[in-house]
């Protein structure tokens, strides 16, 4: 277990090593002494020149060496980090074992491949999620690498908090938005015209794979070109890029408290602790500081299951659940369960890391009382699922809790204008949001059918949106 772990850092440190510019700060100081070493054994200078030039290159080459050093440390932080988490007794601890002659000659010739195979690939990309054409073996690699082992995931999280934490704005009492519904209620084009008015800071997808440390993994990747607009998987027409805003903070509550809800069949009720809130408080605090910016946005599908929670913690907040026609919206969740129904390895890996179990090969429906009967090839197994999900939201008492029918923020304006007065923000300018296309569904059940117009009409009534 302990070559594993190391086995893990070490892999970490390769990847620092080729991220950070370290390399850049040693052709600096090489270049620099080149120069010196030129400029004193150039005749046609003079000493007099010689004499004030010397003491800038001296100067240039011992900053640049401290900032290498400085470099050198943040990337092989893990192995220290590690021996302080792991420290065991001195003369069998993590550090005496990767002082063994063997131990360091297996991570160098771990971690030197790991870089040649590394240089050869193409570079990570920021494109969309499901995409598997942009993922090369070794971007597959980093992903699992640091979503899919939770030590890792904690370890860069814990970095980030005590790299940038102290000095990430203060956010308490902000009004935050949330979006949370059931997947195709349109919540994803209602997160993209929000973060469209630049009020809010959210993540995106250039913050992927390492999402719990969106500070420490900007400086390490730097300035990046976003990228052509693509169609994400989903082939619904929505375009993104890497700057485009998406739903990843559901990886922190998977990572810190995922034993608590995630089941291999079904997600659960979720109502976690006032440190696992707290902490979350922070993770905001630390995307924002990523962004620059105040007020939080989150769209986050599973919230639903911890709604109450959260609606209490962040009195300040607005939590917004879009709804649409119960039976345009489960079939497209029918749709959507075929298209994923047969997605690749990576891919069904991917939406385990990052919390997504909507539909697809791996779905897991929530579950508040009973889970849904039936094939989820039907629309019956749709419709239950719908009417579960907000017939527990149409049970949750919270004045910071706004349903929003999707359908008409669509297309009336005096719904837009009452939306954005009521997050202050100034007149929503609807770029993505579009009247949705209805389209022929397959038999249901007519029970179902009415049990889920009865809630519909019910939640569409409360406050006029």
């Amino acid at each position: 277990m302990d070559l594993i772990v190391l086995g893990i850092c070490g892999l970490v440190v390769a990847e620092l090593l080729m991220r950070l510019p370290l390399v850049a700060s040693v052709r600096t100081i090489t270049a620099t002494a080149g120069k010196a070493v030129q400029t004193v054994s150039c005749k046609s200078i003079s000493d007099h020149w010689k004499e004030r030039v010397l003491p800038i290159y001296a100067l240039r080459m011992g900053l640049t060496s401290i900032k290498a050093f400085a470099w050198l440390l943040l990337a092989f932080s893990p192995f220290l980090l590690l021996d302080l988490v792991w420290p065991g007794e001195a003369e069998n601890g993590m550090m005496a074992r990767l002082l063994d002659w063997r131990v360091m000659l297996g991570l160098t010739v771990l971690c030197g491949g790991y870089a040649s195979l590394r240089a050869r690939a193409s570079r990570y990309s920021d494109a969309a999620a499901g995409v598997n054409s942009d993922y090369s073996a070794l971007d597959r690699f980093l992903h699992k690498m640091v979503l899919g082992v939770p030590f890792v995931s904690e370890m860069v999280h814990d970095i980030e908090r005590g790299a940038f934490l102290k000095s990430a704005p203060d956010i308490s009492g902000q009004p935050h938005v949330f979006i949370a519904g059931l997947a195709r209620a349109g919540t994803t084009v209602l997160l993209r015209d929000l973060h469209l008015t630049g009020q809010f800071g959210t993540l995106t997808y250039s913050d992927m794979p390492f999402v719990l440390a969106p500070n420490l993994w900007s400086r390490l990747r730097g300035q990046s070109d976003p990228g052509a607009l693509r169609e994400r998987a989903h082939g619904d027409g929505i375009q993104v890029n890497a700057e485009s805003p998406e739903a990843f903070d559901e990886v922190y509550w998977r990572v810190q408290d995922g034993e608590a809800y995630i089941r291999p069949d079904r997600l659960l009720l979720h109502t976690p602790s006032s440190d696992v809130v707290s902490g979350f408080t922070d993770y905001m605090a630390l995307i924002l500081k990523r962004r620059g910016k105040t007020r939080y946005l989150s769209k986050n599908n599973n919230n639903i299951l911890r709604l109450e929670t959260l609606t209490l913690a962040y009195p300040a907040a607005h939590f917004l659940v879009p709804i649409r026609d119960p039976l345009q919206h489960a079939n497209s969740l029918l749709r959507q369960h075929r298209r994923f129904a047969d997605c690749d390895a990576f891919t069904a890996d991917y939406m385990d890391w990052l919390g997504h179990h909507e539909f697809g090969r791996t779905h897991r429906p929530f579950v508040f009382d009973t889970p849904p009967d039936g094939d989820p090839n039907t629309m019956d197994y749709w419709l239950q699922v719908w009417i579960d999900a907000y017939r527990h939201i149409s049970r949750i008492s919270a004045e910071n809790l706004t349903v929003v029918e999707i359908e008409k923020l669509a297309t009336d304006p005096s719904v837009q204008r009452k939306l954005a007065k009521k997050l202050d923000l100034p007149m929503l300018d609807m770029t993505e949001m579009r009247p949705i296309p209805r389209k022929e569904v397959e038999p249901v059940d007519q029970d179902l059918v009415a049990e889920a117009m009865r809630i519909f009409n019910a939640l569409r009534s409360v406050d006029g949106f």
